[in-house]
């Protein structure tokens, strides 16, 4: 049985995070939302002690995997909840979903301040290293200080 970790994330909007999930490859569908935490199964089926509010299930996550979720801590924030053997597959994504949600999190705060241009700010594109394939999000800072100013 793999143990499982919460590892503390600066995510505090849900919407944002979902995207970012979807920006890895999970389709909506893929993701379970709920109100109230529900519990996570291990790899065999079995029933875990741990329980989240966003979750992967694990035969959405890859063979031999456990569920992955969020569980909506005390401060506001999501907390990731990954199992020790999902972290060599599913871990590779946190990169990205950082990525991902910062990009979300950006345009949002800039939509609420009435900047609609927000492509002129945030450029995407994707890369390669390492054989891996990545996005490069780049913020063009001198357009971003013209439009909050």
């Amino acid at each position: 049985m793999s143990r499982y970790s919460i590892t503390q994330t600066q995510y505090k909007d849900k919407e944002c995070l979902l995207k970012a999930l979807c920006d890895i490859g999970y389709t909506i569908e893929q993701i379970e939302v709920h109100s109230e935490p529900q519990s996570l199964y291990g790899y065999k089926g079995d029933k875990r002690k741990e329980k989240a509010n966003i979750i992967i299930r694990r035969k959405n996550v890859g063979v031999g995997s456990n569920d992955v979720g969020y569980v909506l801590q005390p401060d506001g924030t999501y907390g990731a909840i990954i199992s020790d053997f999902d972290m060599r597959g599913f871990g590779k994504n946190v990169k990205n979903i950082n990525i991902s949600y910062g990009k979300y999190a950006l345009i949002k705060r800039l939509n609420k301040s009435d900047c609609k241009k927000t492509h002129k700010i945030i450029k995407e594109e994707d890369g390669v290293r390492n054989g891996e394939k990545y996005k490069i999000v780049s913020i063009d800072v001198k357009e971003l200080t013209r439009l909050m100013a």
